[in-house]
């Protein structure tokens, strides 16, 4: 066998031990497996890993903890060993500590990741990004993360109860189950529902946040108020107040980012360009003298922005550029 065969990588042991190992990771495995000495190696790991709980915490056990363990599971009944023969043994030791601490950090890194293939998110946080993001949790329930935004849950989440904390924008669409109820927590705002469609706005200031319902019924409540918000209704909460209050429309064209749809009717198409900067995260730009008088009539549906820009283009006579997220619309207005 050669050099390389000889060493392998403590973390390609966890993943095997996991059962995360990728069919060519095994392979490689097995060859180093193939040297005796390695097999004994693999077994002392082997038998460190069936110790470890079977839920690992979130926090990687420190070397002083792993040694405390290790003293505890050695044989107190034998007689102590002369110290030429101890040194040795705490030098293993020490290694093996290490190679512990590096398997633990595997497996917590591995209860705590992204899984693609399975599209979930199983992190205690969804980071904020500069581009929306769209994806299933544990429970089935379909989010969709508006950019600068981001969602954050604990592991238990789905196991006995279903809860988590948001900032920014988010659009839920909630998998029903009475036994647990899916509750969003928002600073002192708590947002609760069984199964519906809805969309939840914390603004840039951080002052109000609003909740519109596409299906279902949402409550919103704090310690002193409570709201019940109907389909076709936004409920309006207010931090310097601490008000709940009810408005019986919600604005389809707010949410577009998360729906593909938009309902311009009869608008202006400054308005309706700053919907489109909102939904597909650019930066619009239009003269506002010129095209204030300009207003809009249309509805899409799972278009593409340069879709709808042709369409503008074509309505009003102007010309669109676009380099990066800044697009230009140029033309002589409506005046």
């Amino acid at each position: 066998m050669d050099a390389e065969n000889k060493k392998i990588d403590a973390e390609l042991i966890g993943k095997y031990l996991a059962g995360e190992a990728t069919p060519e990771e095994a392979m490689q495995l097995q060859e180093w497996l193939a040297d005796q000495g390695n097999q004994e190696e693999f077994e002392q790991y082997a038998r460190l890993w069936n110790l470890m709980p079977a839920s690992v915490s979130a926090t990687v056990p420190s070397s002083q903890e792993v040694w405390s363990q290790l003293q505890s599971n050695i044989d107190k009944k034998r007689r102590p060993a002369p110290v030429r023969r101890i040194l040795p043994r705490l030098a293993v030791a020490a290694s093996i500590i290490a190679v512990v601490v590096v398997l633990a950090n595997y497996f917590v890194k591995q209860q705590y990741s992204y899984s693609s293939n399975k599209s979930e998110i199983i992190v205690p946080r969804y980071e904020a990004a500069d581009e929306k993001r769209i994806d299933t949790l544990k429970d089935g329930s379909i989010i969709i993360i508006n950019k600068y935004s981001n969602i954050s849950y604990g592991p238990e989440f789905n196991n006995v109860k279903r809860e988590l904390s948001m900032s920014g924008e988010a659009y839920f669409n909630v998998t029903p189950d009475k036994s647990k109820p899916f509750i969003i927590s928002l600073d002192e705002l708590k947002v609760e529902v069984v199964g519906t469609s809805f969309n939840v706005s914390k603004h840039p200031q951080g002052d109000v946040i609003d909740v519109q319902v596409q299906t279902g019924i949402v409550k919103m409540y704090t310690k002193a108020n409570l709201l019940m918000v109907k389909k076709g209704q936004t409920g309006i909460y207010t931090k310097k107040d601490g008000t709940l209050k009810l408005k019986d429309t919600i604005d389809l064209n707010s949410i577009g980012y998360a729906t593909n749809s938009f309902y311009f009717n009869d608008i202006s198409l400054i308005e309706a360009c700053k919907y489109l900067s909102h939904a597909f995260n650019v930066d619009i730009r239009i003269d506002g003298d010129k095209f204030r008088d300009c207003r809009v009539t249309a509805q899409f549906h799972s278009k593409s922005l340069s879709y709808i820009l042709e369409v503008i283009d074509a309505t009003f006579n102007t010309t669109y550029k676009r380099e990066g997220d800044i697009i230009q619309i140029q033309g002589n207005g409506c005046q």
